[in-house]
Parts: C-alpha cells; structure tokens; sequence
C-alpha cells in the first residue's frame, strides 16, 4: 500500500502542468492536512488547508482533487474553498502575474482553462473581473464571464480597466 501511495505521489510530481503554472519544468509540491488516493482511478483527495505550488504559481483551498488521466498525465484539478484562490505567475517575466479566487476552481489541463464559480474575482494586469461564473484561458490570457461561459449564471459581470499609462514619450503604449 505504502509503495502505491509513493508511486502515485512521484507520479503527480513529475506531471508537466504546462498551462496551470506555465511552467511544465518544475515539480508541483503539495501540502494538506490529509490525503486520499484511488490508484485505480486516478484520483487523489487532499484536504486541509491545502497548498498547490508549481514554480512560482500558488493554489490555496480548503479542499483540492487531482485526476490523473490513463495514470500518465494530469488531466483536471478541482479545488473548493471559502474562497479557493490562486496566482499564476508566467514563466515569461514580461507578462504580469493573474490571480484569482473563487468557491470552486476547476483547471483542465489540456486545453489549459481555468472555470472560477461562485462569487469568482480574476485579476490580470491590474484590471478586476467579478462574477458568478469566469472562465480564463491560461495559455492565451484571454478572460470570459457571465453568461457566455454558462447559461445558468446569475447576476451581472462586473469590470473595472485600468487607464493605459502613459510611455516616457508621452503617448500610450
């Protein structure tokens, strides 16, 4: 039993989680106050201020389970929270860190989008998305919300957008 918890362990660690912290070189680490793991499904359960890193990119819940597709490659992480929140930091310094929290985040590894639902807050370059439901696509930074993501979203989708600053010449970038 010992050994199939520590191969299943080894195996999520070496996992390239490319879109998740757009880093597939570095090992993910987590800590929780427990652990479950169905080897024969794939699944593994951790509970208990739970902290998911890989890289420079975080993901605090109280709640977090992993599916390992074919026991080969990550294919979903859910985590739930009060709120369940996260920072991705880019492996290209020039782009700016995203952060975001919500009840429950949803990651999909393969097409590397992000599902934040209830009370879901995004930030991403300094401008702040609201709403019931926002999907984020880590691979090309674009961000949708409201009632295009699910029908059944309630409430409205609210932004706020930082004015372009100004270069050194004078005129916006």
């Amino acid at each position: 039993m010992f050994l199939r918890i520590v191969s299943v362990w080894l195996l999520v660690l070496g996992m390239p989680v490319a879109g998740w912290a757009m880093d597939n070189t570095s090992p993910i680490h987590i800590e929780s106050d427990s652990l479950d793991i169905d080897d024969s499904r794939g699944i593994s359960t951790y509970r208990g201020n739970v902290v998911f890193r890989q890289g420079g990119s975080q993901l605090w819940a109280d709640e977090i389970v992993i599916y390992i597709k074919n026991r080969q490659r990550l294919e979903k992480v859910e985590a739930l929270g009060q709120p369940a929140r996260f920072k991705l930091v880019p492996d290209d310094r020039s782009q700016e860190v995203t952060t975001g929290e919500a009840a429950r985040i949803e990651y999909r590894d393969e097409v590397g989008i992000m599902l934040l639902r209830g009370q879901a807050n995004l930030l991403q370059a300094g401008n702040v998305f609201s709403g019931d439901v926002i999907e984020y696509d880590t691979l090309k930074r674009i961000v949708r919300a409201g009632k295009v993501v699910d029908a059944r979203s309630e409430g409205r989708v609210k932004v706020t957008i930082l004015p372009r600053q100004a270069d050194e010449q004078g005129a916006a970038p």
